[in-house]
């Protein structure tokens, strides 16, 4: 009889593993939980004020965390290299290297210049509707398609 009561439970122990493994006992989560610390990176340019607020996270190996600090630094006053000439050393306990990566991809787009007059920079003097191009001027209508220009006449 004994024998009998164990056989039970052992097909009910599988009957619920089978359960759990089909996901009927609710099951996991949709999206993978990531259980790193993502950080704090604020949203706009590279500036002081997003400096203060941000706070990168660290990996076992990343981005050598003084040598983004100076260049970020450097972002922020306008005077870093752009994104593609920035290297940084690779250690133990460092920045994470796709936030760096995305952090300073995002500032090419997003750079703060800094301000050297009041007055803005002269724009390039362009041709009104009536004026005649320059001589050896290739007029507006007659650029190639793929110029993203299409004649209008």
């Amino acid at each position: 009889m004994i024998w009998v009561a164990c056989g039970i439970v052992a097909i009910g122990v599988l009957a619920a593993a089978a359960f759990a493994g089909l996901g009927r006992f609710g099951g996991m989560p949709q999206d993978p939980v990531l259980d790193q610390f993502r950080g704090r990176v604020p949203d706009g340019p590279v500036d002081e004020s997003l400096l203060e607020r941000l706070q990168l996270p660290t990996s076992s190996s990343g981005y050598a965390r003084h040598e983004v600090d100076d260049y970020l630094r450097d972002v922020a006053a306008g005077t870093a290299p752009p994104p593609s000439e920035a290297t940084f050393s690779v250690v133990r306990g460092g920045y994470e290297m796709a936030t760096v990566d995305n952090l300073i991809e995002r500032e090419r787009y997003e750079r703060p210049t800094a301000a050297t007059d009041d007055e803005p920079p002269a724009l390039p003097a362009t041709h009104g509707a009536d004026t005649p191009p320059d001589e050896g001027e290739v007029p507006e209508t007659s650029r190639r398609p793929d110029d993203g220009w299409t004649d209008t006449e």
